[in-house]
């Protein structure tokens, strides 16, 4: 899961969007583009150490 803060330029407050699972994207539409997690992540090994602090 990812958290995105996102500025409301109409009310002047922030708010959060939620991304879950590899396959969600995130739109930023000031650089009107979207990035996909799966491209984000792709090289973050989320396994677990086998001897962590080792």
């Amino acid at each position: 899961m990812t958290k995105r803060p996102i500025r409301d330029k109409v009310h002047g407050s922030w708010r959060y969007t939620e991304a879950r699972g590899i396959e969600a994207e995130i739109a930023i539409s000031c650089l009107g583009v979207t990035l996909p997690l799966r491209e984000v992540y792709e090289r973050v090994d989320f396994r677990s150490p086998v001897n962590p602090g080792s």
